[in-house]
């Protein structure tokens, strides 16, 4: 059997006998402000003498033409089904998602008011089901806002190497990948180095990543759309211009394919920028997008600096989120969230988190940052204050201390 033209974003398979508008409304509760949420009931004859039939009469009607699924390409269709046997839910799971439609199936019973808080599944972005278990390790990676030359020295750190080809590796240790929080660019002094270092790296299989939003604008700039020049961005933008045009496209490839969330390690850990409140888990709706990659802010402080929603403190802790966008003079994980931006453009310290399995606690790796490249940004005056220091004004550069 062919699947139907229209593909909805995510699909819902409900075995209950509740009706279509109940359904709606349960999966509204959790998903409707970020995703459209279509509510179907699928109708075939049961053919109760024949398991065999009530299967293939089921396929064929969720299969017909496409029509009871329309408009839910765009959302998440939630169908009510009968009977649905363990075969046809392996059958429907498998054709589904071969189509790039990720499916969940659960069953209900007939009483709405008993049903628990619906909740999406974690759909992995990439197979790290093994992750943490297998030797695998995940090296997360915080806001790296053009810092180059932190960037090589973390790596190093972290035990990758670069051959004379351009290709990253890590020669005689447990295999491990490395993740991106966004932000690669602005307000340092190198973006492209950044970028150029972080493409090879991509190219080599050794890393993945998120958009941040200070990529997100540079992305829109290349793509000829207006972007602000405040924050570094400008000076960005103008650095990037001067590169030649093989390597401007690179960059845009680069950015174009990071996406505002990774689900990784089998679901246990979700991946994005600004963080990740439960209902945004798993789901691509621009409401969802904009919260990975922004996040909320409320207003800002009386020194300017935002201050944003505290969605940790509503989470329920079934997985683990590592985010970066807040600068922070060190890692403090709070109910599963880790914030890995650790203020290095801000004079504080580059940081990778390893991530080795939910079981297992990550281990923060940090290097100091050569010096605050915003010349008394309030985020850097605070970072120092926290750390018990003068913010940094001197133009002289301290080196790095050997890893």
């Amino acid at each position: 059997m062919n699947m139907p033209e229209v593909q909805p974003r995510h699909a819902l398979i409900v075995a209950t006998e509740a009706p279509a508008p109940a359904l709606g409304t349960w999966t509204r509760r959790a998903w409707g402000d970020f995703l459209p949420v279509f509510a179907r009931t699928i109708e075939y004859s049961d053919d109760p003498r024949s398991r065999l039939g009530r299967d293939a009469a089921l396929a064929h009607a969720l299969l017909r033409g496409g029509d009871w699924c329309a408009g839910a390409e765009d959302g998440l269709l939630v169908c009510e089904a009968r009977g649905l046997s363990d075969d046809l839910q392996r059958w429907l799971r498998n054709a589904w998602e071969r189509a790039g439609t990720p499916v969940d199936i659960v069953s209900l019973g007939s009483d709405p008011a008993a049903w628990p808080e619906p909740r999406p599944r974690l759909h992995p972005s990439i197979d790290m089901t093994g992750a943490g278990r297998d030797g695998r390790e995940l090296h997360f990676v915080g806001d790296v806002h053009g810092c180059a030359e932190e960037l090589l020295a973390l790596l190093d750190r972290l035990g990758w190497r670069r051959d004379a080809w351009g290709h990253w590796s890590r020669p005689g240790l447990p295999p491990a990948l490395l993740a991106f929080a966004g932000d690669l660019v602005d307000r340092g002094p190198e973006a492209p180095a950044v970028l150029r270092t972080v493409g090879e790296l991509f190219a080599s299989a050794a890393a993945v990543g998120v958009l941040g939003n200070h990529d997100l604008h540079l992305l829109r700039f290349l793509r000829g759309e207006k972007a602000p020049r405040t924050h570094g961005m400008g000076e960005t933008q103008d650095a990037v211009l001067g590169l030649p045009p093989s390597e401007r496209r690179d960059i845009l490839a680069l950015l174009e394919g990071l996406p505002p969330q990774l689900v990784l390690d089998g679901g246990d850990v979700v991946l994005a920028h600004a963080g990740c409140p439960d209902r945004c888990a798993g789901i691509r709706s621009p409401r969802a997008d904009k919260e990975c990659v922004f996040g909320t802010m409320l207003g800002r402080a009386e020194d300017g600096t935002p201050e944003r929603d505290d969605w940790a403190a509503r989470r329920s802790g079934a997985f683990d989120v590592v985010q970066g966008h807040v600068p922070a003079s060190g890692v403090h994980p709070r109910r599963g969230v880790w914030n890995i931006d650790t203020g290095c453009v801000f004079g504080n310290a580059l940081t990778a988190l390893v991530w080795r399995g939910r079981d297992i606690a990550p281990e923060a790796v940090s290097v100091p940052a050569l010096r605050d490249h915003t010349r008394g940004h309030p985020t850097a005056l605070r970072l120092a204050a926290e750390r018990g220091e003068p913010a940094d004004g001197q133009d002289d550069t301290p080196s790095l201390p050997a890893p």
